[in-house]
């Protein structure tokens, strides 16, 4: 028993971000009522967090977990609650909400209406949540099809060691590519993509969120000053799910070459299996 958890423990471990600011999302914002409750819940896992506004009515959830919906209840003693549903939250754009609280005694004579979802954006970027990358129609799978729907991303190169992903124009070593925090970077030079691999550096299958910053100047993030394209991997919830793909790719599914000669042959296959579920319901998750 001792040897199986010796084992098991690292494999859990290793899935903690080393910087959760780069892949957890937050939620700010303020409330008419001093000291009223707010709770934040994550529908698919039933994760919650709870805070207290301060005196002046402000309050901050952080490291939720990105994705969505979440219910955000508001209440104190003696007031009604209100619920205030929001559909995704995104590690690049905080949500912020303003809650105004009505006395027991007066909801007879007051409607309650719940206040407008508003976000705060300190960067200048995109963000590709899940939905969206299941809508775009790709061919090599690969981060470099979908960063580039980004405007102000181009992509040159042939194939996967030369493809290089340059950001308003600036060399594609300028970037930081992340992986849930931790740098993917070619450190030797070899690559002219600028990633540490050859290939993809990670199955888009396994990927949560893509997010696209552009000469990024909050402190949170750094270590360029061209573009940091950081991606979150998915993480298990409360129903069990899981995908299986292959795909196949050799030189008669590209044409010929614009000076006529047929394209060099080639073959290239990718499979990829993914499983999610509950560990313990409500509280911990595999993927």
């Amino acid at each position: 028993m001792k040897k199986i958890l010796f084992v098991l423990l690292p494999i859990f471990l290793f899935t903690v971000s080393l910087d959760a600011n780069e892949t957890t999302a937050r939620i700010k914002g303020n409330v008419n009522i001093g000291g009223a409750e707010v709770t934040a819940v994550h529908v698919p896992t039933n994760i919650s967090k709870t805070t207290t506004a301060s005196e002046s009515g402000s309050f901050n959830l952080s490291f939720l977990p990105i994705g969505g919906p979440y219910k955000v209840t508001v209440s104190k003693a003696g007031y009604v609650a209100q619920v205030i549903t929001i559909p995704l939250l995104t590690s690049a754009d905080p949500a912020k909400v303003s809650v105004s609280l009505i006395s027991s005694a007066e909801l007879e004579d007051i409607e309650v209406v719940a206040s407008k979802l508003t976000k705060s954006d300190v960067q200048s970027g995109s963000v590709l949540s899940r939905e969206r990358i299941d809508e775009i129609p790709t061919i090599t799978r690969s981060i470099q099809d979908y960063v580039k729907f980004d405007p102000r991303v181009s992509i040159n190169g042939a194939n996967s060691r030369d493809v290089e992903i340059s950001v308003m124009g600036r060399n594609a070593r300028l970037n930081d590519f992340t992986i849930d925090g931790i740098s993917f970077n070619d450190a030797f030079g070899l690559n002219d993509s600028g990633f540490s691999t050859m290939r993809n550096p990670i199955s888009i299958d396994f990927v949560d969120e893509i997010v696209v910053d552009l000469t990024p100047y909050d402190v949170s993030r750094g270590n360029s000053v061209a573009g940091t394209i950081t991606a979150v991997t998915k993480t298990g919830t409360n129903e069990f799910s899981g995908s299986v793909y292959y795909t196949e790719r050799d030189e008669g599914d590209i044409g010929d070459l614009p000076n006529g000669e047929e394209y060099s042959g080639f073959s290239e296959e990718a499979t990829a299996i993914t499983l999610s579920g509950p560990i313990i319901k409500d509280k911990l998750f595999f993927f």
